[in-house]
């Protein structure tokens, strides 16, 4: 298996709501004039303070519209490994044609579940998780950000975003789990950082491995 084949094991836990069921069908609203608008500002801060040769995951990246966006700013800058990751086959056929370059990045396009990232212990500077939780089954939303805690380095960030009616719940879940907001962009867009004291991810979902669960070659990210 290669970084870039798709193949991977069924996706036990994303749950789109009915309405997004023809999600990949309706894929044209990510690149919306206004979602630019949103995210970009999150995304520009997200990669400001990237150290070089920088690792960065978008969890759920859909057909790859916000790593798009993010890999864009950075031009003529060190270039990120970047690593998409996507449940829906359709939508990750999409971002691999996506991205044929962008930027300066290289990005990897991958299938997985958020709530059990196919990524080593402490391997990303940066986790995008931009409308994802609240796309996932309730119980296994505090797994998913566990798993974000999981993969980021000491000094990692994570950009978040959730609609603004679940912010409240995510942001909680989120302090509860050791990260702290380094600042907003807007109700319901976050720039968050894990907290020199605080909770840990085992707190607020199922123990998590601490020492290097298994993962196949084929999903490793080398720095």
């Amino acid at each position: 298996m290669t970084p870039m084949d798709p193949c991977r094991p069924p996706i036990p836990t994303m749950r789109w709501p009915a309405a997004w069921s023809s999600r990949p069908g309706s894929a044209w609203l990510q690149a919306l004039p206004g979602r630019r608008y949103r995210l970009g500002p999150l995304l520009a801060a997200a990669r400001r303070d990237l150290p070089p040769s920088a690792v960065v995951y978008d969890v759920g990246g859909g057909t790859g519209y916000a790593m798009r966006l993010f890999a864009s700013l950075g031009r003529g800058r060190d270039a990120p490994t970047c690593v998409l990751l996507e449940p829906q086959l359709e939508m990750i056929h999409r971002a691999r044609r996506r991205f044929a370059p962008v930027g300066s990045a290289e990005v990897h396009v991958l299938r997985g579940d958020a709530a059990s990232l196919p990524f080593p212990d402490r391997s990303a500077d940066l986790v995008l998780s931009l409308g994802v939780l609240c796309c996932m089954a309730p119980a296994a939303v505090p797994r998913a950000i566990g798993e974000i805690d999981r993969v980021l380095r000491p000094t990692g960030r994570c950009a978040f975003a959730v609609p603004r009616r679940q912010i409240d719940r995510h942001e909680r879940l989120l302090q509860e789990a050791g990260f702290e907001v380094v600042e907003r962009f807007g109700r319901s867009r976050l720039l968050l950082r894990k907290a020199l004291s605080g909770g840990t991810a085992s707190s607020v979902g199922a123990p998590l491995s601490s020492a290097g669960r298994p993962v196949s070659e084929g999903d490793r990210v080398a720095r």
